[in-house]
């Protein structure tokens, strides 16, 4: 090698090693335009190609990040941290094909790298390909199997080819890996919870004592566990009147060192009770629903909805309601409300043969699709409701089992359905938080949604794509007059592209 080539490469060393210097220090803007010095002396520097492609993925600049990524990829065909940025940029752009094609090469590069085989399945999902999801969830799991993301997704897939007994499976030991085994006295080396739970508030303190109590009262608790109703009255007592919805953190030091504190900690978000599931012998859906003129409804509807009243056989819907009323499955905060997911217990033989029932029973709307996300929502008496959003799926259904004379006010409590849909080339961030986007996208139409009132027993099936959200919730405050919002969702969003029901 010459002085002169040597000195180049010192040189480009050099700026590299400035360039990280830079990005460690905060200095990301700074830090690029070194990387680019590097670039317009070296164009095929594969480390400068991918720190660019980097640094414009963390902006927000797929384009950019992607014409860097392409780059590095013809620099090294191998290199994995540019096949990973590059599936990333296919991905965003509905190029699932691309997408799926670049990450097998990385899982060529990184055989035993579970992350990699996750994301081959979702791309397969987003394609609409389950069998290969499906295969690619298989991989992620055996090379990893704490990958909780995958065994859920795994789960999934396996209620897509209708092996519920399968997914229930699983989705009962990931639940056991999440929150350890039901009811269990003594809850020490139990698995952490995740840092989104390190929060309380009053209003998950109030609701988490007045299901205790139901329980105790009817001897459903475990022996010990009927001490968290009086830590949990001492634990209000300490907090004092304020803001029902006001969080704080629950290993707060000003509370922790009290033994009823110790004791609501000890018991957090863990599965004290769940009871039975089992989905009753004889008709899910009720028999005298008439298909057809459902059917013919939603295909002539604008927006496409259709509301369906006493859609559950009496028996399938009071198993839903004991349900729902008795497991203390209830673990994610949210602002007068709390939310159950298939991963912490909401999956079970009812849930689920309740969602595979709905479907059966209307092929013209739900024609093959799989279910592909379900979960349920327990209110307090009084809020504004979930904003505006639009959701990742074709077909969306919420249905609410709260007793009609729960209601204090019976024209609202349901849920408004826009008569917009969501642009299918928004991102899930932009249709599902982004309020002034929607605000924009809808115009006059946000004062002219469809009104869908709350009552027992009712189903809304509308188009997922359509911004909704769920309407003010005046209810009585009483423990048997909880309103419960379950959602069912069929089918990937970007379905819509290949003709799929929408």
């Amino acid at each position: 090698m010459s002085e002169t080539t040597d000195a180049q490469a010192a040189e480009t060393a050099a700026l590299l090693s400035r360039a990280a210097q830079l990005s460690r220090a905060g200095q990301q803007q700074q830090a690029m335009l070194v990387l680019q010095q590097v670039v317009d002396r070296d164009p095929g520097n594969y480390p400068a190609l991918t720190g660019l492609a980097q640094f414009a993925m963390a902006a927000g600049r797929g384009d950019i990040a992607e014409h860097f990524a392409e780059r590095g990829h013809g620099a090294d065909p191998r290199g994995f941290e540019c096949l990973a940025i590059l599936a990333q940029c296919y991905q965003a752009s509905r190029r699932f094909r691309d997408a799926i094609r670049i990450m097998r090469q990385a899982a060529g590069v990184q055989p035993n790298n579970d992350r990699v085989q996750f994301n081959l399945g979702v791309l397969h999902e987003q394609s609409g390909d389950w069998s290969a999801a499906r295969k690619a969830y298989e991989k992620a799991v055996a090379l990893n199997g704490d990958n909780q993301e995958a065994r859920a997704n795994l789960a999934m897939c396996q209620l897509a080819d209708r092996e519920s007994g399968l997914a229930l499976a699983g989705f009962d030991a990931l639940r056991e890996m999440r929150r350890g085994p039901v009811g269990a006295a003594d809850a020490q080396g139990l698995p952490e919870l995740p840092e989104t739970e390190d929060v309380l508030s009053r209003f998950m303190l109030r609701m988490q004592r007045e299901q205790l109590a139901a329980l105790d009262a009817r001897g459903l608790l475990a022996e010990g566990l009927n001490d968290l109703i009086p830590a949990l009255d001492r634990a209000l007592d300490d907090l004092g009147d304020g803001d029902n919805d006001e969080v704080f953190h629950r290993r707060h030091p000003r509370h922790h060192w009290k033994p009823h504190w110790q004791l609501i900690e000890r018991y957090h978000n863990r599965t004290l009770y769940l009871p039975d599931a089992t989905l009753p012998a004889g008709p899910v859906i009720n028999p005298d629903l008439d298909a057809a003129a459902i059917e013919l409804a939603w295909n002539g509807s604008t927006p496409q909805h259709v509301v369906v009243d006493d859609f559950l056989a009496p028996d399938v819907l009071a198993a839903l309601q004991d349900f729902c009323r008795d497991a203390t499955i209830w673990y994610d905060l949210r602002k007068n409300y709390l939310g159950a997911y298939l991963t912490d217990g909401f999956a079970n033989p009812l849930t689920i043969g309740i969602a595979h029932a709905l479907a059966d029973a209307l092929p013209g709307i739900f024609g093959k699709l799989p279910l592909t996300q379900a979960w349920a929502y327990k209110y307090g008496p009084r809020l504004t409701g979930i904003g505006m959003h639009a959701d990742a799926a074709l077909v969306n259904c919420n249905f609410w089992i709260a007793p009609n004379e729960s209601i204090a006010n019976p024209e609202t409590g349901g849920l408004l359905i826009y008569r917009k849909a969501a642009p299918l080339e928004w991102d899930f961030a932009t249709f599902n938080n982004d309020t002034d986007a929607m605000l924009q996208h809808l115009g006059d139409a946000v004062n002219d949604p469809v009104r869908i009132p709350h009552r027992c027993n009712r189903i809304a099936i509308f188009n997922s794509n359509l911004f909704h959200r769920t309407d003010d919730i005046t209810f009585h405050d009483a423990f048997e007059s909880r309103r419960y919002n379950v959602t069912l969702l069929y089918g990937k969003r970007y379905q819509a592209d290949a003709g799929a029901p929408s």
